[in-house]
Formats: C-alpha cells, sequence, structure tokens
C-alpha cells in the first residue's frame, strides 16, 4: 500500500519583480541601466514601474526623472528597511540604492529575513552586478552577494564598456559560478550612449508589442 504524499510546494506567484544593485562600488552606471535603460524600456514595453532613488548623495535617478521617481534617501538599516516595506505595489520596482552599503544591506536582510518576507508577498529580486576585471570592490560584493543569497534571487550582469572594461572577468571562478550555477543572466549596454534612447523610440514604433534589450545592445 502507498503511504500518502504530501502536496507539492507552490512556490508564490511572483506579483513584483524587485531591481536592485547592493555592490559596494560606485561609477559603474547602475543609475545609467536603471535610468537610461530599463526605465525606458519599461515605458516602451507599457509595464507599469515604481521606482525610488535611495541615494541622496549623487540623486541621478531621481534628477533624470524627478516628476516620477522620489528621492527617498537610504542612510542605515532602518531606512534601507522601509525601502521594502513598502514593496510590492507596481509589477516592477527599482532601488537605485547608495553604493559602499553592502555589509548594511546584508546584514538587514539576514536581521529582518528580507528575502522571505518579499516572497512571501510575491515580491522576486533581482540583483544587478556588473562585469569588471579591476574593480576589487565591485568583485568582492559581487562575491559576497552571490555566497549570501544564493539561488533565492535573480542576478543579471551587467556589462558596461563605456564605463569599466570587462577584460577577462568571465575567465573567473565568480562569473563562472554566476553563471552556471546561479543562471546569471547578461546584459550588454551599448557604448554609443546618445542613440541609445532615439533607438529605443524607433524601435518601439516598429515593433509595439516591446523591445528587447539585448537587440538594442547587439543593434547599436
Amino acid at each position: 500500500m502507498n503511504e500518502p504524499q504530501d502536496p507539492p510546494v507552490q512556490e508564490p506567484k511572483i506579483k513584483t519583480r524587485a531591481l536592485a544593485s547592493l555592490i559596494s562600488a560606485g561609477r559603474l552606471g547602475k543609475s545609467t541601466v536603471f535610468g537610461d535603460g530599463i526605465i525606458p524600456w519599461l515605458d516602451f514595453a507599457q509595464v507599469p514601474w515604481m521606482a525610488i532613488d535611495g541615494d541622496d548623495v549623487h540623486r541621478t535617478l531621481s534628477q533624470r526623472h524627478p516628476a516620477r521617481i522620489k528621492l527617498t534617501p537610504v542612510r542605515d538599516e532602518a531606512t534601507f528597511l522601509m525601502v521594502w516595506k513598502h514593496s510590492g505595489n507596481a509589477p516592477v520596482e527599482i532601488c537605485d540604492l547608495p553604493a559602499q552599503q553592502t555589509p548594511m544591506f546584508l546584514n538587514a536582510f539576514a536581521k529582518y529575513r528580507i528575502v522571505e518576507v518579499l516572497a512571501r508577498k510575491g515580491i522576486r529580486l533581482t540583483l544587478f552586478l556588473f562585469a569588471t576585471h579591476d574593480d576589487i570592490a565591485a568583485l568582492q560584493s559581487a562575491g559576497m552577494l552571490a555566497k549570501f543569497f544564493g539561488t533565492n534571487v535573480d542576478y543579471v550582469i551587467v556589462e558596461n564598456p563605456a564605463v569599466r572594461p570587462v577584460g577577462d572577468f568571465y575567465q573567473s571562478p565568480l562569473a563562472t559560478h554566476l553563471l552556471d550555477r546561479l543562471a546569471a543572466k547578461r546584459l550588454q549596454l551599448p557604448s554609443a550612449r546618445p542613440v541609445f534612447l532615439p533607438y529605443c523610440s524607433a524601435s518601439a514604433t516598429r515593433n509595439p508589442r516591446g523591445i528587447q534589450l539585448s537587440s538594442l545592445a547587439s543593434s547599436l
């Protein structure tokens, strides 16, 4: 006689995709990725989104989209926690956070079990990392993030040649781990910034159903 089996555990349905970069390195173009890449694509694809600018030093994202993005400074664990407490109100939510804060971010994630709380709310986190062979802070913090989160979040490796050469990053053990074990995706940014948004607009006109960021990168 077969023993009764428990019903399979169903993963919570993802209602919100939260995008953030938690790396301890600046000047890699994370605000450019969000402000000039992801947000225009979401607009052209007609995907509702919300965003906060947590970096009250540079304020890049809120200055690029002042009518739509509010400056919400993240200075400590308490203000960082508030970001996630109020999340889950749009299909895509972007958190542009200050650099040099990886240990504080990870401490808050561990102390308050933020990933588990987000999962119960139907929120899945995607972390943006950056392909670079010579930025030690970026590489070290990327390794910390991969070790801490494992498969509990998703990853995008951004290649931004206009800001930082990729070099031999993809020959590193970190890149192998991210791609093979954690199923990270690669995002190649075009180096020709001035024609990026006009190309988005033209592509969206030709293809009302949406455009692929990967096709933008390969076409510029």
